[in-house]
């Protein structure tokens, strides 16, 4: 009794260090059953109440007994999980223990302690036949369990035999011992049960940390991603702003030359063809106006040419379709196309670019580009003058070059020349441009991967530069 109490003791100072619950069920189990004990040798009031009657001993084992059953119900439920690994046999035992209970107090009145000993066996017996369940079930602690209830149940039945053919034990009986060697084995797997807890709280922990960790990191990386996609979109939100500003201008500008350089030309061609109606003009005169006439519809055509393809790679967002094409044979084809122009000014125009020069580029864009350029240059040339084509191969890009000795451009125009500003200049015959040529070279020439550029200095004439991607050339010239 003495060492179960002292157990019980050391089960208690052991649940205020670690405020682990089954401690102080395990406490109340170890107090209650040293009671018992004591209950049945005959002392226990001596060990507590050594003046209490005699007569009301009885109350004294009831409360014992009570106590036993209860706080081994409620030790032995949570000890073992039994509503989680046996929630038939919790509902079986449930109704036992109340049963038994109930059976102590009714037979306490009697003072029947066998009864009540059988009683107890007959649960013992039970947990037994629980632990090879949960052994069955491979539950970590029903060893322990098992033996521990085992070594009791025999104890006890061993107890009820020397009592029935009355041999007295001594000090230390079988269900003592039994009741002992129980306790012992249940701190054993209790002390087992608590490190696994523990150990699979520090593993939660960690898991836990570790999960903490992984949600910081995506945290970090999704605010990243998400910083970099703003970031991104801002970006693109001001790119389309200053595109669309500089469309509008662009569009403010475009409306005001077409209203000036195309309604101009046409009110003037319409007062010439009333004198002409009228017939109010001498012979010589109508010459003249005939060939001002065919000045200003070439200048409308030239103009409404390049508006509409302007407008139609702007509106469609027009895609390069690039292929293999022979550099040569395209100049060539460009010069023939404006040779009456340039012949008409005595320009001599010279084709020095390589026969077997190959770019890879669209075709009928790189058509509108070199024709555009050259018709830039015939127009700036003098009479007499010189217009030169050529090709070097820079790394993997062609460079045609487009030179004449014509009158150049300034600083000031040079800064202009492909700005969303659209400005004309008039040239070395008097010939008026439409403004457009330029800004669709440029535009063509990088959608192919290419970009233009010009040197020019005053007076001396000018280069333009045309870079396309360059290609290897198989076959025979085409």
């Amino acid at each position: 009794c003495s060492i179960l109490i002292g157990l019980s003791l050391y089960h208690i100072t052991i649940y205020f260090i670690t405020h682990e619950t089954l401690y102080l069920y395990f406490s109340l189990f170890s107090f209650f059953s040293g009671l018992l004990a004591a209950s049945f040798k005959g002392y226990l009031l001596e060990l507590f109440f050594s003046e209490f009657p005699r007569q009301h001993y009885q109350y004294a084992f009831l409360i014992a007994a009570v106590g036993f059953h209860i706080s081994m119900w409620i030790f032995v439920r949570k000890y073992l999980s039994i509503k989680k690994w046996a929630p038939l046999w919790n509902t079986i035992l449930t109704i036992v223990f109340l049963y038994c209970i109930v059976s102590i107090i009714m037979v306490n009145v009697h003072k029947s302690v066998l009864l009540i000993a059988i009683n107890l066996i007959f649960l013992m017996v039970l947990f037994v036949v629980l632990g090879i369940v949960l052994l069955i079930k491979r539950h970590p602690l029903a060893t322990t369990y098992l033996v521990g209830f085992s070594i009791l149940t025999i104890g006890l039945i061993a107890n009820s035999i020397f009592a029935i053919f009355g041999i007295y034990q001594g000090i230390w009986d079988f269900g003592d011992l039994g009741l002992l060697v129980l306790q012992l084995l249940l701190a054993v797997g209790l002390a087992n049960r608590i490190k696994a807890i523990n150990a699979e709280r520090d593993n939660l922990r960690l898991r836990l940390i570790a999960q903490l960790e992984e949600t910081k990191i995506f945290q970090l990386q999704l605010t990243t991603e998400l910083e970099e996609k703003v970031k991104d979109r801002t970006l693109e939100i001001e790119s389309k702003n200053e595109k669309l500003t500089n469309l509008n201008l662009f569009k403010d500008k475009l409306f005001s030359i077409i209203s000036h350089d195309i309604k101009g030309p046409l009110h003037q061609l319409s007062g010439v063809l009333y004198l002409l109606e009228r017939r109010a003009l001498p012979e010589e005169s109508i010459k003249v106006m005939v060939s001002k006439i065919r000045q200003y519809l070439e200048y409308n055509l030239a103009f409404i040419n390049d508006l509409f393809v302007w407008v139609k790679d702007r509106m469609q967002d027009s895609r390069t379709i690039p292929s293999k094409l022979n550099l040569f044979l395209l100049v060539a084809d460009t010069v023939n196309i404006l040779k009456p122009i340039s012949e008409n000014k005595s320009i001599i125009i010279l084709n020095q670019v390589n026969e077997v020069t190959c770019i890879y580029a669209d075709g009928e864009m790189i058509k509108t580009v070199l024709r555009n350029l050259l018709s830039n240059a015939i127009k700036f040339t003098k009479p007499n003058g010189k217009i030169v084509f050529s090709n070097e191969i820079v790394e993997k890009f062609v460079r045609v070059k487009i030179l004449d000795n014509g009158t150049g451009m300034s600083e000031n125009q040079l800064s202009k020349l492909f700005g969303t500003e659209i400005f004309t200049t008039r040239g070395t015959a008097n010939e008026k441009g439409t403004g457009l040529g330029l800004i669709i070279c440029k535009e063509f020439a990088e959608k192919n991967g290419g970009q233009l550029t010009v040197e020019s200095n005053e007076g001396l004439g000018s280069t333009f530069i045309l870079s396309i991607p360059a290609c290897e050339f198989t076959g025979e010239p085409f």
